[in-house]
């Protein structure tokens, strides 16, 4: 029954002294049982891997306590089960549920229904638990110290008696239990030859009975703690002042630690002498003289003589988290290759690691470093996670459309069994979700399965229509049989994901199960998949690169459902209970949000370890990158207990928050090394100000002399320094560097050399060069692409003419605008809608120059067109349809009387007259904006009509195109009418500078391809605000043949250019307009002001 206390400074042979000593003992008595009690998972596989390189031992237990109480209960026959966090939270949830129906909570009753309300209940149950504080100790100590604390104290009893009626437990529950098995079995774990509980900094009264219990029973108890043996016990005890003389500051926490033993162990059996330092055998490569070393025992001590940093202590500030990762893993790798350290000797801490996730993941992955995250990641951040919870969120969100979409594109899931794609192109043929999308946004689709089976039955009805103007281009949609194969896959797509209305968590779990589908690679040979799987683990399991992370947190999820129907089993008289879906969502999601997640390492010895500070207690490595060190970080800012203040924890014998251990977690995580040290910063916050450093690095900047390197963002990186690829590619390479390594870097310096070009040419004042719209070094393709045969429309030329960039990246490219998805008619719409009425209306008047027949047969067309065009031309009404109605019909008879006042002399006698052939079939719906127009089948349709021919110095162009409307005067004159559905006024300028050609080539098509006759007269009329623009031809310097020729010359410059490849950008002086398709990725884009 000898107890040894080891006590010794950090990282300075405790573990190894004990690996000896279990060595020892296993060779007195190679079968006798030895047990190790180690903090966490990673101490014990860190124990385990170099208790096996010193030759190993069988038959030795390695755990850490909550292990042990488990092991203890076995042992004495007891089977109680141990709750997962899910199903506690599922208790305390129902817990404070009945307790607020019966009227017993107050102070909580606003917020216990909330999903983080029994997480945060959990910890404090916990912690009261780990203080051996019981329901009815609480209650007798909070009695009249108002509602908050007597709730509290309701809440913990009747979760310790539910968890007692139905012989469950929690983690720290078992821990009450094994002492009582161990004071009440005098048998148990009788006979141990050797205890060791190594690397822990605190205990809990419970772990401290255990350890009481069992030193009395085990033959050698050996109990390592951080400290100096200098220091007086008197000192230390657990009520006793902190900071006393002779106490040093950086032991404050295992100070603590060891009077706690003290009082705990010292009544039972007597402790033996402490080892000195000096019997402590030493450890790590760095010896006792090393910059690393001499630093243990300086920190927070009184101010001394400065230490040569030898090149084993490196400071280094960054710019920002992002950069200050890049710059610790890129030293961390420098270590694995310069200085032979292997993977598992080197590792990255920070006080909290969750803030350098995003960070770490990206670098790692360029680095090409194994690097183990040890905290675990938030489950439902995980991509395959987030794609099953939209997928099972669809139903109760009414199916909006981009969901659906990222439904049908989501790469975790298979839909092939329902002939689904996931956007991808089968012989020039989008992609189903492509389709699917396509067919949303022509029909406006917002949410709702009602408004997904208008749109596609109505696509399904319509057949292929011609696009009459590009002006006015539609989406590309499916109809005919597309649609309707279409609108079938959406119908078992949507019973596919569609859940039950009511069923028990069970029959829930089992349909999500059957949903997600089996792990292959538990799948037996005669085994095969449910066929309304969706093979969400096969289709996680087939990236290698995601696969470990994927199938990790899908296991979680899957260990969720198990927890979930476990609950409600085991609720009693909900039982068996039936939910709608919404219930059992909102809890499954509560679940998921409260989850973490780890992937396994394949070798934890061949890993980077990247764990927060308290995670990596106990371990030791030869090289450390400690990040982190600003202001408000580390040391990390007090926050208080929502359930339990200071004062409360004061008043009932907790530990206190606010208790000053980050001194000593600080020196935990510097000793952590025992060759090389690097500790870094930010110098920046998230919003680009100054963010101070931490004491804890001004006070090592004190005690080391070393150097403070600073990273800058526009500093070039020392070649041999780049630590991917990448760095490789954006390091200037110096003309010394041998062939071999040229050579082999040489597409990457292109690469890094071209993006130097790129970002000069973006930077200067006029566009020039390939990335700015030069596509000289194209012209012979361009040449191809472009023949004289080849037919152009006024549109694309006035698109041109405003910027060549814009129509490359129109049409070269035919990228397309994607605004968001709104119900209710557009611009496009507005003016096919006005078109079809002014046409119908003049072709059909008995006496188009009749205005009181024209407004009498006005309401009767308008209706007419106005009825079929949420079918016609693709647009789900709102509710201010018919007031919309109302107004358009109103503007139409103003622009109607304005246009007859304007129109004096003059008579309409053509309406929609096309020329030139026909453009080819599109896969839609719409015709000119949206369908074709009523008069489709009317006069000036005709095939064969020849297209517009220009020939000049640029060469020869082909045009086609629809002219509105021909007014013929009483002397035979002709006049050209273009309808604007938009306020924007067209003058004179607009002509001179190319960007307004379609009246006058109309005008010229009038005269030379339909050969009607020669115009004297042209003008824009704007329908919204009623009046002509200022432009008219024949007003034009010149006269109309003038305009007829500015306009010629423009469209033949025009087409020139783009068979050129000149489409350098040129922002119109009003502004970019924000349809453009460049506009997101243009530089020279500037929005209208």
């Amino acid at each position: 029954m000898a107890i040894q206390l080891l006590l010794a400074p950090a990282a300075s042979g405790k573990t190894q002294h004990c690996i000896e000593r279990i060595q020892t003992a296993r060779r007195d008595k190679p079968l006798a049982a030895i047990w190790v009690i180690l903090p966490n998972a990673a101490n014990v596989a860190a124990f385990r891997r170099r208790l096996a390189r010193a030759g190993g031992a069988m038959g030795v237990w390695l755990g850490t306590f909550y292990a042990l109480y488990q092991e203890l209960l076995a042992e004495n026959g007891q089977l109680v089960a141990r709750l997962d966090e899910p199903v506690l939270y599922r208790f305390l949830r129902d817990i404070a549920a009945q307790l607020h129906a019966d009227g017993r909570l107050d102070f909580f009753a606003g917020i216990h229904a909330k999903p983080g309300f029994a997480h945060a209940l959990h910890n404090s149950i916990q912690e009261l638990k780990r203080a051996r504080l019981t329901p009815e100790k609480l209650a007798d100590a909070v009695k009249g110290r108002g509602a908050r604390l007597e709730e509290l104290a309701l809440l913990y009893a009747a979760y310790q008696h539910r968890l007692l009626a139905s012989n469950w437990a929690d983690g720290e529950g078992q821990g009450w239990l094994a002492t009582l098995a161990l004071e009440g079995n005098a048998a148990l774990a009788r006979g141990w030859r050797l205890l060791v509980v190594d690397g822990f900094d605190e205990f809990n009264p419970t772990q401290l009975l255990v350890l009481r219990l069992l030193a009395a029973r085990a033959q050698e108890t050996l109990i390592t703690l951080t400290g100096d043996p200098s220091t007086s016990l008197r000192s230390a005890h657990p009520g006793g002042d902190l900071g006393r003389q002779g106490e040093r500051l950086a032991h404050r926490r295992f100070m603590r630690a060891r009077a706690a033993l003290a009082s705990s162990l010292t009544p039972s059996v007597p402790l033996s002498p402490l080892l000195e330092r000096s019997s402590v055998p030493g450890e790590g490569r760095g010896g006792r003289g090393s910059g690393v070393r001499r630093l243990e025992p300086a920190l927070f001590q009184p101010a001394s003589d400065r230490l040569p940093a030898d090149g084993r202590v490196e400071f280094l500030e960054a710019p920002n988290r992002a950069e200050e990762i890049r710059a610790a893993l890129r030293w961390l790798k420098a270590r694995i290759v310069r200085d032979q350290c292997a993977p598992g000797e080197v590792a990255l801490l920070a006080r909290e690691i969750e803030p350098y996730r995003a960070f770490i993941e990206e670098v790692a992955a360029e680095f090409g470093m194994p690097v183990h995250l040890q905290q675990g990641a938030n489950l439902a951040a995980n991509p395959a996670i987030a794609a099953l919870l939209n997928l099972l969120a669809l139903e109760l969100q009414d199916w909006p459309r981009r969901r659906v979409v990222d439904a049908w594109r989501t790469p975790y899931a298979d839909w092939t069994a329902l002939g689904i794609e996931r956007g991808d192109h089968r012989g020039g043929d989008l992609g189903r979700a492509e389709r699917l999308d396509a067919a949303a946004r022509w029909g406006q689709v917002v949410a709702g399965y009602d408004q997904w089976q208008d749109t596609l039955t109505r696509l399904a009805r319509a057949q292929p229509a011609p696009e009459l103007d590009e002006e006015s281009a539609p989406l590309v949609a499916p109809t005919g049989t597309h649609a309707a194969a279409l609108w079938r896959k959406f119908r078992q797509f949507a019973a596919r994901v569609t859940p039950p209305p009511r069923a028990t968590t069970r029959v829930y779990a089992t349909w999500l199960e059957a949903l997600i589908g089996d792990d292959p690679e538990l799948l037996s040979e005669w085994q095969t998949e449910s066929d309304t799987s969706l093979r969400i683990v096969a289709c996680a399991s087939a990236e290698p690169a995601t696969r470990a992370r994927d199938v990790a947190a899908l296991r979680e999820f899957k260990n969720i459902l198990r927890a979930l129907v476990f609950a409600q089993t085991a609720l009693g008289p909900a039982r068996g209970a039936e939910y709608t879906f919404a219930e059992f969502w909102n809890e499954l999601r509560g679940a998921v949000e409260a989850a973490t997640y780890a992937v396994p390492p394949p070798d934890e010895s061949q890993t980077i370890l990247a764990a927060s500070v308290l995670a990596a207690r106990g371990l030791s490595f030869r090289a450390v990158a400690l990040v982190g060190l600003a202001e408000g970080e580390f040391p990390r800012a007090p926050v208080e207990d929502p359930f339990l203040t200071e004062a409360d924890r004061a008043m009932l014998g907790l530990p206190l928050r606010i208790s000053g251990d980050e001194v000593t977690f600080f020196y935990e995580a510097v000793t952590r090394a025992t060759d090389k040290l690097l500790l870094t910063r930010p110098y920046l916050a998230d919003d680009g100000q100054p963010w101070e450093p931490s004491p804890y690095w001004e006070h090592v900047r004190q005690l080391v002399d070393a150097p403070v390197g600073r990273v800058r963002l526009d500093d070039a990186l020392p070649v041999e320094d780049a630590a991917s690829a990448v760095e490789l590619r954006l390091t200037p390479l110096p003309h010394s560097h041998t062939p071999i390594l040229a050579n082999s870097v040489g597409a990457w310096e292109y690469g890094g050399q071209a993006g130097e070009v790129v970002l000069a040419a973006r930077l200067a004042a006029q566009p020039r060069g390939p990335y700015e719209g030069d596509l000289s070094a194209l012209q012979m393709r361009l040449e191809r692409d472009y023949p004289a045969m080849r037919p152009w429309s006024a549109s694309r030329l006035e698109t041109f003419g405003t910027c060549p960039f814009a129509y490359f990246a129109a049409y070269a490219l035919g990228l397309e605008p994607r605004p968001p998805v709104e119900a209710g008619y557009d611009v496009r719409q507005l003016g096919t809608m006005y078109h079809a009425i002014l046409e119908t209306l003049f072709r059909t008047a008995a006496d188009p120059t009749d205005l009181s027949a024209l407004l009498a047969a006005l309401p009767a067309i308008a209706n007419e067109v106005f009825d079929a065009a949420p079918e016609t031309y693709g647009f789900r009404p709102t509710a201010l349809w018919q007031r919309q109605r109302a107004e358009l019909e109103a503007i139409l008879a103003d622009t109607i009387r304005a246009l007859h006042e304007a129109s004096a002399g003059w008579r309409p006698l053509y309406f929609e007259l096309a020329f030139g052939p026909p453009p080819p079939l599109l896969l839609t719906g719409e015709g000119r904006g949206g369908g074709a127009p009523p008069s489709a089948t009317g006069e000036g349709r005709g095939e064969g009509v020849p297209p517009l021919v220009l020939r000049g110095d640029g060469g020869e162009i082909q045009l086609r195109g629809y002219i509105d409307r021909v007014d013929v005067n009483a002397a035979g004159d002709l006049r050209v009418v273009d309808y604007k559905a938009g306020s924007s006024s067209i003058s004179r300028a607009d002509l001179d500078q190319g960007k307004r050609l379609q009246l006058a080539l109309y005008a010229l098509a009038l005269r030379d391809a339909l050969q009607v006759g020669a115009p004297a007269a042209g003008l824009y009329w704007h329908i919204g605000s009623a009046k002509a623009s200022s432009l008219k031809l024949e007003k034009y310097p010149g006269g109309v043949d003038a305009a007829l020729q500015t306009a010629t010359a423009h469209s033949l410059s025009h087409a020139s250019r783009v068979r050129a490849g000149d489409f350098a950008p040129h922002p119109p002086d009003g502004g970019c307009p924000d349809w453009c398709p460049a506009s997101a990725f243009c530089w020279r884009y500037r929005p209208k002001r």
